[in-house]
Order: structure tokens, then C-alpha cells, then sequence
């Protein structure tokens, strides 16, 4: 059965629902996770609310993280977040649940030797499948915005150094067709009374992580800024992701944007691999851009492995506050924006644990 274990709810109320800090810790298995989202400084300053959102899912022995962070410029941002993070999260499962039991039914010599019946070339078709999906939710969720009687009264954000991309929007069905935007990006059939809302008002960021906590068999996506993160057992920070680079500098390539699929990043590790790594880190750019550039060279070499220290210091139900009072506190010279940080880290090498 799916689980949503903690994070931030799909918003249909007022935007202070996104204004509160967000913090988890839990024990999965053989892994912590730990995991908090704060506003950014510019935010707190003028009382906007929090755009990144983060969630944790869990059905049986897959756990699937999900952060996203709304871009700045876009009215409706923590709307869109907030439902991205959840709806791909419930996709994911749905479709793993649905493949595993169509392989127990033609394959159960598989089961009888112990191997998962989801292979990593499963987990891409799952993944982008998903995704598309999730697109086609943020369309049906800006409708149901536009016909609500009293829409959501989310003050509109500043936007922050990053402009979105101007294009059209191409939204797949849950049957992968395609369906294009009218020219305006705009809801057309709202009530009279209702404020339109604008697919380019939802746009948000969209990073995942999924792992078998018994397995090992794991997973990453992404399209748009952020980074996701590998800390393996020779403490070597790798990034698992390479996202594809915006021609021009500020540009972020949001969820629903045109030819999403160009833009989308996909990495599967089989249980070998993934064994390979003790901790691993999902974050918004809010961290990302603070953590990666230097000086130093090896900025971040060294912040992975002291993340890695800390959250290992103290008792998991400790950690989530030092975590959410870190992310809240540390000064970076130009760093702004809201930060999130989910680290997933390994606690034990017995996979019956």
C-alpha cells in the first residue's frame, strides 16, 4: 500500500501554508533519512512564502524522495511544487506496483530464485512514465484552480535571479498522447469569477531518488537546477545526475516546459552500484549552487563528507532540527533562495535488517 511518509502537502488554501519550515527524520529499513526545506532570506524579509517543496513516499520495500523548487518569477510556484513532488511520488508506485504484479503473474521463476522482479531498465520507462503523467495532474490541477470559487490567495513571489524559459507547452495524457496549450498558456474554460491560471504559473523543478531498501536497486531523475548526489564508501562525492545545461545563464527548465523530455535526466544503478554508496543527497539549487562552487576547488569534496559526519552524530530524532537550524543559519555570499536537503544515508550492510 502507498504510504506518503512526511513532507509537504498538494496546497489547495492560502499561501502560508508553505510559510512554516518542513523537517523529517526516519529510520527505513537499513537507512536514515533525514530531510528539512526553509524559507530563503529574501522570503523571510518580505513575507513571501516558501517555493521548494519535498516529499517521502514509501509502498513496501520502495521508497521514493521527490524535491522541487517553484521558480521565483512564476505566480503560483509553491502550488506547483507542492503538487509535483506528491503526484510523481504516487505515479512511481502505482506504476512499480503495477509492473511487479504483471511479472508475478508470468514470472515467478524469478521470485524463486530471490531476483526483484523490477530491473533497472524498468525503472527509466517507470520514471518517465511518470513524469509525463505528472504533467498531464499539473494541467487537471491548474483547471481545478481556475474553478474554484475563491482561488488560492498565494501572494505572488519575487523573482529570483532565474527567468523562465517563454514557450509553449506541450502536456502528455496518461496515455502518452500529446496535447498542445492554446497560445495564451491559459485555462480557457474557468468560471467567470475566477482568477485564470496559467500552466507557466505552476512552473517548478522536479527532482527524484528511488531506492529498494532491501534490493538496493535505485534510480534518479531530474529536469531543471538542483543536484542529486552520491557519497560512496571511499567518501568520493559524485554527482548522479549530469542535468542538461540552459543555453543562457539565469534560465531554469521547468516541468512543463515545451519537449519536456529533451531536458529530462535519467541514471539507474543496480544493486552493485548502489551498494557502492552510503549516503546519498537530493537538494533545490538553494543548496546546490552554495555547496558546489568554490573557493575552495573541493568545496564540495568537503561539504559532503562533513554533511555525512553530522547527520551521523547524533540520534536520527535529533537530527532533522540541526539539519533544519543548519540549512536556516549557514551564510553564503549571494545565497538567497529557499534551501532543501534530503540526505538518504545507509546504516547497515545487512539487507535483512
Amino acid at each position: 500500500m502507498i504510504q506518503k511518509l512526511d513532507g509537504d502537502d498538494k496546497l489547495n488554501g492560502p499561501q502560508n501554508e508553505l510559510k512554516n519550515d518542513r523537517k523529517v527524520s526516519l529510520k527505513l529499513n537499513r537507512y536514515g533519512l533525514v530531510g528539512a526545506s526553509v524559507r530563503g532570506k529574501m522570503h523571510v524579509r518580505k513575507g513571501t512564502p516558501r517555493e521548494d517543496a519535498f516529499v517521502v513516499y514509501r509502498d513496501g520495500d520502495w521508497v521514493v524522495v521527490a524535491v522541487s523548487d517553484g521558480v521565483g518569477s512564476s505566480k503560483y510556484s509553491a502550488l506547483g511544487a507542492s503538487f509535483a513532488v506528491n503526484d510523481v511520488c504516487e505515479n512511481i508506485l502505482n506504476n512499480i506496483g503495477d509492473l511487479e504484479s504483471s511479472k508475478d503473474k508470468r514470472g515467478i521463476s524469478q521470485l524463486l530464485h530471490k531476483k526483484h522482479p523490477v530491473s533497472n531498465e524498468d525503472l527509466g520507462d517507470i520514471l518517465k512514465s511518470a513524469y509525463g503523467v505528472t504533467l498531464a495532474n499539473l494541467k487537471q490541477y491548474a483547471q481545478e484552480l481556475c474553478d474554484a470559487q475563491n482561488p488560492p490567495n498565494v501572494v505572488p513571489s519575487d523573482s529570483d535571479s532565474r527567468n523562465e524559459i517563454e514557450h509553449n507547452v506541450d502536456i502528455p495524457d496518461a496515455s502518452n498522447s500529446t496535447k498542445r496549450a492554446s497560445d495564451s498558456n491559459s485555462i480557457d474554460s474557468c468560471s467567470l469569477n475566477a482568477t485564470p491560471i496559467a500552466l507557466s504559473d505552476l512552473h517548478c523543478t522536479l527532482l527524484v531518488f528511488v531506492l529498494n531498501v532491501k534490493s538496493g536497486i535505485a534510480a534518479a531523475a531530474q529536469i531543471g537546477d538542483g543536484l542529486i548526489l552520491g557519497l560512496d564508501v571511499e567518501n568520493k562525492a559524485v554527482s548522479l545526475i549530469d542535468p542538461i545545461v540552459p543555453d543562457q545563464m539565469g534560465q531554469v527548465y521547468p516541468i512543463t516546459m515545451n519537449d519536456w523530455g529533451k531536458y529530462w535526466s535519467f541514471q539507474s544503478m543496480s544493486a552493485e552500484v548502489s551498494d557502492r554508496y552510503d549516503t546519498f543527497y537530493l537538494m533545490t539549487d538553494g543548496v546546490a549552487d552554495d555547496c558546489q562552487y568554490g573557493p575552495p576547488d573541493d568545496i564540495l569534496q568537503r561539504w559532503a563528507n562533513d554533511m555525512n559526519t553530522e547527520i551521523r552524530k547524533y540520534d536520527l530524532s535529533l537530527t532533522d532540527e540541526r539539519l533544519r537550524k543548519y540549512l536556516t543559519d549557514y551564510e553564503a555570499k549571494g545565497s538567497y533562495d529557499d534551501r532543501t536537503l534530503v540526505v538518504l544515508y545507509r546504516i547497515a550492510t545487512d539487507k535483512n535488517t
